[in-house]
């Protein structure tokens, strides 16, 4: 039986979440930079939001308010979107990819726009994908398969992936990243890169900019339980299996606060987020304006901290919230995205 569920959508100057109508049987979201995407059961995707750089595929590179299909796909399993950037995985293993192309990132093409959704040569047998940028210094796209190893392509930016060659230079085939094994989900952010091995435990390329910017992957917490992680370009979330969410930093450490562990100074590796249980997913967000997280809780309620910048939050009035606060408006919520000023979720009817 179909999902019976509606998309809604708040920040922007829209501080209480809003019904997307005319889209249900939704089983994902996913948000890009200004973008959003969404994976029905039937196994077709549909897009709404900025399309200046064609990331929704509509024919053209206007943006549009309602949801509109992307065309050429179908079975898909898996979405993925960030910044300018689409990817998708079908049930038969392959990754096909469309939008802002600027590093070879969605396909090994000179063009620097892909508007029709294009197969990625040379990859197959995968499960889930993940697509990063760091605005200033590039793109790419990461690829989880059905044998648990781990494969990149785009830039590679001060060795992002930990592989320890060709730091800057673009890679138009999937590379396989050495050092990892066993791998159930994955994450790409700007200067960073997450992945969660089958017993739990959490790895990251840890080097010079204590995430990212390293020769090899390392076991950032070999007895940390997670089942999900979501990062930006500048934070990371992680959920454990008990129900607890943790933040961290990347790069900057937590200047204004936005992590909501209640602590002070620099946070370069996982700490508790103060007030959440029963957590079951996590989605990171924002900009270089204002970084925000959000949680899903087993109860159908929301949960966001950090820059609460044009309404972004949903949560009230104040221009930041240190510490969870409820997203108005919402319950009976199974699913959740984050893109840099906005927010998604699914809710059954």
């Amino acid at each position: 039986m179909p999902l019976d569920n509606e998309v809604l959508v708040w920040g922007r100057d829209h501080s209480l979440p809003e019904v997307m109508p005319e889209l249900t049987g939704v089983s994902r979201v996913v948000a890009g930079g200004e973008h959003a995407l969404a994976l029905r059961d039937d196994g077709t995707i549909w897009a709404l939001g900025s399309n200046d750089r064609g990331e929704p595929v509509l024919g053209d590179t206007e943006g549009r308010r309602g949801w509109a299909r992307v065309s050429g796909l179908d079975d898909v399993v898996d979405i993925a979107a960030h910044w300018g950037s689409n990817l998708a995985v079908r049930a038969d293993g392959s990754v096909w990819g469309w939008g802002w192309n600027a590093e070879g990132n969605v396909v090994p093409s000179g063009d620097r726009l892909i508007l029709a959704p294009t197969r990625v040569p040379d990859i197959d047998g995968v499960r889930g994908v993940a697509a990063g940028s760091e605005p200033n210094n590039g793109v790419f796209s990461m690829a989880l398969k059905q044998d648990g190893t781990v494969w990149a392509w785009g830039i590679n930016y001060n060795d992002w992936w930990g592989i320890g060659a060709r730091r800057g230079f673009p890679y138009y085939r999937p590379t396989q990243i050495p050092g990892l094994s066993d791998v159930t989900a994955i994450a790409a952010g700007g200067f960073h890169n997450l992945a969660l091995k089958r017993d739990g435990t959490l790895c990251a390329p840890i080097g010079e900019w204590r995430l990212g910017s390293s020769t090899r992957w390392q076991e950032l917490m070999p007895q940390f339980d997670g089942v999900a992680v979501s990062v930006t370009d500048s934070h990371c979330l992680a959920l454990r299996r008990d129900g607890s969410v943790w933040a961290w930093s990347a790069v900057y450490g937590d200047p204004h606060g936005w992590l909501g562990t209640g602590a002070e100074g620099d946070h370069y590796r996982p700490e508790r987020v103060i007030g959440i249980e029963n957590g079951v997913a996590v989605a990171a967000g924002g900009d270089d304006d204002g970084y925000r997280s959000f949680a899903l809780r087993a109860d159908g309620t929301v949960w966001a901290w950090g820059a609460n910048d044009d309404g972004s939050l949903g949560a009230g009035d104040d221009p930041m919230y240190a510490s969870p606060a409820r997203v108005r408006g919402l319950d009976h919520i199974t699913g959740i995205g984050a893109g840099h000023t906005f927010a998604l979720a699914l809710r059954d009817h």
